[in-house]
């Protein structure tokens, strides 16, 4: 019996079996024992518990817990509800912790992609120069001397305050220097408090000092900055936070703390210009502490202030050489004023300050894929492959590397872990598609294009490969529909109107070819394929000369093309401008002087012009070179 048969035998059987278990075998069927208002209560439960399940698989977890509650409400001790309502409780604490990381990590590092890099094989990125180049303009270094110069000017300008305030405390009474220190432990405590997250009690200790010092601008700084910690999306806690930290700025104009939590408030109103005013304001006042000064330059970067952004990180730097982060968003700072060289060097800088620091190996790795120095790419992104295993984007950029290098297993290999923690990224499998067309593995390949394509079907590319993929398994129809459907996408897409118009010559549909292939040529009429496909159609319709026309521009795009030197001396021949085809069977003769079938052709026209002596060398040499000729007997019975 077929196989396939047999297969098709067993997975009925396998159906019925399992709908025999649903609806005749399955245990505890004894719901004709329960009464018909239990009946409907237990089809709402199960309906409920399902919807439940589907918003927390959505991450819609407080509507999957008010699901859960009022069915609590009607049974508190129903333990498939609890548990389900454990496991929406523990998925929204992950979910919240992983959310929280990541915008740490995304406020810590200003990641930089550049135009045109992605994950896909297909994309081709530009070349980036990171040939070595003056990192900065003299106008750039003089400001840069002049700012690092001002920010030890603000260092001895705060030590002098500091030593003023030893003084004056130095100057009290004894009433007086107890009552200073009780309130400097109760701002102390109410830091401390606000460093174990428990705000309310920091409050209190703030409050406490501001009743032995009303005037106490810290203890007001602080209270501002325990609001905005607390809760930041809170508006009434941004109110308190504004309100305090100008209540401290009112009182003591010297003191950095308000400025601080001002410029982050403003950060998260996107207010770009304030949140500098105020950053800038607490540099000065605080010239030492390198996390403000950061924060300058991170919210300089976002204000498209990218050259006052690399010279924040550069004070940074000065101050700190080892600050990691620092050398990192200054590298994306030269990325973003074309300094390619110079952010490498950043970057490297950053991985030289932390061994462990992923997103630097990848941002390094990215600039050589960019250059076009894939080995020093692999060997980056690699590492921080290695470092972040399960970071899908390092996966899927070192396949890209990979397979640019023609490593087809390798860039396999990586993908297919990528795909491994999320196999419905649409982008990961159209490139798994790609790989494995290298290696031949059409079959294969159909199914992870398929994916893609039902992932994102608003992806030219995408359609585009399942079009060649269906071609290369002899499904022409199916290939067509999708190059249509590709060409239909995006009007300005080469790719799909080249091959419908190769298909369509080849089923002598001409009309159509030409149609796809002039649209083709009217967005690039340089193109080398549009040209040569163009010259096929022509040479095929007879149209000698928009045929030379065509296969000459492409030719003057790829000079040993021997294919299209060959079908330009047909189309001379076919023209009868028998010089000129002599001339060009010649030229891919000397091109490549084993192209047995330029020979044959040039021998025969040098007889039909009476160079008999021409043609027999000619033939002479084609049976010396290739004794097997298949048109040997031919041939001898010409020359002889």
């Amino acid at each position: 019996m077929d196989r396939r048969i047999i297969i098709i035998i067993a997975a009925v059987l396998l159906i019925a079996a399992v709908l025999l278990f649903i609806f005749v075998l399955r245990p505890g069927g004894d719901d004709e024992q329960l009464t018909a208002a239990e009946l409907e209560f237990q089809k709402i439960r199960n309906n409920t518990l399902i919807l439940a399940e589907d918003y927390m698989e959505k991450g819609d977890f407080q509507r999957a817990l008010d699901l859960l509650d009022e069915l609590l409400i009607q049974d508190a001790g129903d333990v498939d509800v609890q548990a389900l309502r454990d496991r929406v409780l523990a998925a929204r604490d992950a979910a919240t912790s992983e959310l929280a990381l990541e915008e740490k990590q995304q406020q810590d590092d200003l990641v930089e992609t550049l135009e045109g890099l992605g994950e896909s094989i297909s994309n081709n990125p530009p070349i980036v120069n990171i040939t070595e180049q003056k990192d900065t303009s003299e106008e750039d270094q003089r400001r840069l001397a002049e700012q690092l110069a001002a920010l030890e000017e603000q260092k001895r300008l705060a030590e002098e305050r500091r030593k003023e305030e030893e003084a004056r405390l130095a100057a009290l009474s004894e009433a007086e220097r107890q009552k200073a220190e009780k309130v400097r432990q109760l701002i102390d405590e109410g830091v401390q408090h606000m460093e174990d997250e428990a705000f309310a009690s920091a409050r209190s200790s703030f409050d406490e000092a501001i009743e032995l010092s009303p005037r106490e601008a810290e203890a007001f700084a602080h209270k501002g900055e325990s609001y905005f910690q607390e809760d930041k999306t809170n508006q009434i806690n941004i109110r308190e936070a504004v309100e305090y930290a100008n209540k401290a700025v009112d009182y003591d104009k010297s003191l950095w703390i308000p400025h601080n939590t001002l410029g982050k408030i403003y950060v998260e109103a996107k207010n770009y210009t304030e949140a500098i005013k105020e950053f800038k304001e607490a540099t000065r006042l605080n010239p030492e502490n390198t996390n403000i000064l950061y924060e300058l330059g991170k919210v300089q970067y976002r204000a498209g202030q990218f050259n006052d952004a690399r010279m924040s990180f550069e004070g940074v730097i000065h101050l700190e050489p080892t600050h990691h982060r620092a050398y990192y968003n200054l590298g994306a700072s030269f990325l973003k004023l074309g300094k390619a060289s110079s952010a490498l060097g950043a970057y490297q800088k950053a991985i030289a300050a932390n061994p462990s620091y992923d997103s630097a190996y990848f941002a390094a790795g990215n600039l050589y894929n960019q250059a076009g120095e894939l080995s020093q790419a692999e060997t980056y992104l690699k590492k921080a492959a290695t470092l972040k295993p399960d970071k899908i984007r390092y996966l899927d950029v070192l396949a890209v590397v990979l397979y640019k290098q023609g490593k087809y297993p390798d860039a396999e290999k990586y993908l297919g872990k990528s795909l491994d923690i999320d196999a419905d990224s649409a982008e990961s499998n159209y490139n798994m598609a790609l790989t494995l067309m290298k290696q031949d593995r059409h079959s294969e390949a159909l199914n992870y294009s398929v994916k893609s394509v039902q992932l994102d079907s608003s992806n030219a590319g995408y359609l585009y490969t399942l079009g060649e993929i269906s071609e290369a398994l002899g499904d022409r129809t199916n290939a067509i529909t999708f190059y249509e459907k590709s060409a239909g996408l995006n009007s300005s897409y080469l790719l799909p109107r080249i091959n419908l118009g190769k298909i369509y010559d080849e089923t002598e549909e001409y009309d159509k070819a030409l149609e796809h292939l002039i649209t083709a040529y009217k967005l690039d009429s340089e193109s080398l394929e549009v040209n040569n496909n163009l010259g096929n159609v022509y040479l095929h319709t007879e149209l000698y000369e928009d045929s030379i026309k065509h296969y000459k521009k492409a030719i003057e795009k790829k000079p040993n093309a021997t294919l299209i030197r060959y079908h330009l001396a047909i189309a001379y021949i076919e023209n009868e401008q028998q010089a000129l085809a002599v001339k060009t069977l010649s030229e891919l003769i000397k091109v490549d002087p084993n192209y047995w079938d330029a020979y044959y052709r040039l021998g025969h026209l040098m007889f039909k012009d009476g160079d008999e002596e021409g043609a027999s060398s000619i033939f002479k040499a084609l049976l010396d070179k290739n004794p097997d000729f298949e048109k040997r007997a031919e041939i001898e019975n010409l020359i002889l």
